[in-house]
């Protein structure tokens, strides 16, 4: 079967085996949807300090605008693009930290290498809810309280 764009000779080919289940997919379907279909290989990205991914070229990724980008992209490049997490990303079954890329999280290790992890990055929350001032001051109060005697006191 065919494992990066640009291995079936033609649109119907390339329907056929990015899709063996054999479910349709329209022939206008941009080019961005087969991309979407590839599992790249890429480091958990965090902002700096931290070190920085390798880009698809095997360079470590340059810094720009919130991201990590691959540094030839003036030069056309391998078009390297991530977006540091604002979550804590899951352990794979590499216990590594997984990779969010397109929405969804995946083994940095990649696809070759790695253990095929693959999850949807929805993270669910629980729904938000006022909290009372009373309450907020009584907990101020008894984490005062407990600083304060501690202090006095020493640990425990």
């Amino acid at each position: 079967g065919c494992v990066r764009w640009g291995g079936c000779a033609s649109a119907s080919e390339v329907v056929e085996c990015l899709h063996p289940d054999g479910h349709f997919t329209p022939s206008w379907a941009p080019a961005l949807f087969w991309e979407a279909m590839q599992r790249y290989t890429v480091a958990p990205s965090l902002p700096p300090p931290a070190p920085p991914p390798l880009c698809r070229c095997r360079l470590p990724a340059a810094w720009d605008y919130r991201r990590w980008w691959c540094p030839r992209f003036k030069e056309g490049g391998c078009a390297f693009e991530a977006k540091p997490s604002t979550v804590t990303p899951p352990l794979c079954a590499c216990q590594q930290p997984a990779t969010l890329f397109r929405g969804r999280w995946w083994c940095s290790a990649g696809e070759e290498d790695g253990c095929g992890f693959e999850r949807d990055a929805h993270i669910a929350t629980r729904e938000s809810h006022r909290v009372a001032l009373p309450k907020l001051e009584e907990q101020a109060a008894l984490d005062t309280a407990a600083l304060v005697t501690a202090t006095a006191f020493g640990p425990m």
